[in-house]
């Protein structure tokens, strides 16, 4: 992020260094959900039949976990 250039150096330091330590919270908040959601559904009882050829929160969990990871978490 942009610190506006009228701030001290030190104050726009420790602004942005704020700024990065709320982002790797955040990130690893991410992480901790969907970890607790690809738990839960793991050791969840499925309530769809046997025969269905696509499930569709596997791949939504995937998505984010991937989403999470990308935008550089931790």
């Amino acid at each position: 992020m942009v610190v506006a250039a009228s701030l001290p150096p030190r104050i726009a330091a420790a602004v942005e260094n704020q700024q990065r330590e709320s982002e790797r919270l955040i990130g690893r908040a991410q992480l901790i959900t969907v970890g607790t959601f690809g738990t839960l559904y793991t050791v969840s009882p499925k309530t769809f039949q046997a025969d269905v050829t696509f499930a569709p929160v596997p791949w939504v969990l995937g998505a984010y976990f991937a989403f999470t990871i990308l935008n550089g978490c931790g």
